[in-house]
């Protein structure tokens, strides 16, 4: 039964109360802790003298500072995310994969996309910290920022031969990109370097979790487009 009480259970715990999820687990946590537990003990908290210099230092810079261009080359046949997307770690193996998300294989598997001609993508370096909504937000308009499993796949076939794009993307971060996947639902999927092969895996974008400074944004965005955030 749908109480007046359950429906602000709801409200609360989809709203305040995941964010405050959000802060514990990001950059400042230790701090969104203790501040938290002055709340708590019904002690003063969260002094305009702590929250200024903070507010400060997370604007002092772009989120997204480019990188470099990555081309695309054409894809004459549809894509099978299955058949291309498999655990394989052999010598004579195109591109090595060692683990591979049930997210992934659950939201991506039996998707197939459409050929598509040559194109760029942008590559940028995260500033700080942030969430997939920060990250998008400062992408351009529209679904210019979106791209296939196809591209992902390509950055990783792209580095077996070309060593500055190995420097590039075998870099101990994330590199993230934003595609839908077989229901259109736009997810947040990311491939890293584990030394032997690719971890592949994809992640809703409400995840509390922040993605670490350092990683790489794919995007079709052109820098010019990228907004400031």
């Amino acid at each position: 039964m749908d109480t007046m009480l359950s429906r602000a259970l709801r409200e609360f715990t989809a709203g305040p109360l995941n964010q405050l999820v959000v802060n514990l687990s990001g950059q400042d946590g230790g701090r969104w802790e203790n501040e938290f537990k002055r709340f708590l003990r019904k002690e003063p908290c969260w002094a305009n003298t702590e929250i200024l210099p903070t507010q400060a230092e997370d604007h002092c810079t772009e989120l997204l500072v480019p990188v470099c261009e990555f081309p695309i080359p054409d894809v004459p046949n549809s894509f099978a995310v299955d058949t291309k997307f498999l655990l394989n770690t052999k010598v004579d193996h195109a591109v090595k994969i060692v683990d591979i998300s049930y997210r992934f294989a659950d939201w991506f598997f039996d998707k197939v996309e459409q050929p598509i001609t040559e194109r760029d993508l942008y590559c940028l370096s995260l500033s700080r910290p942030s969430l997939d909504a920060s990250i998008i937000s400062a992408l351009c308009d529209g679904e210019r920022f979106e791209c296939l499993v196809a591209d992902v796949f390509a950055v990783m076939k792209a580095c077996v031969s070309d060593a500055s794009f190995r420097c590039r993307f075998y870099n101990g971060h994330a590199n993230i990109f934003y595609v839908r996947d077989k229901s259109n639902i736009l997810r947040s999927v990311d491939i890293c370097w584990a030394g032997d092969g690719w971890q592949v895996d994809a992640h809703h974008l409400m995840d509390p979790l922040k993605w670490n400074d350092g990683s790489i944004v794919l995007s079709r965005c052109p820098v010019s487009d990228i907004r400031s955030a």
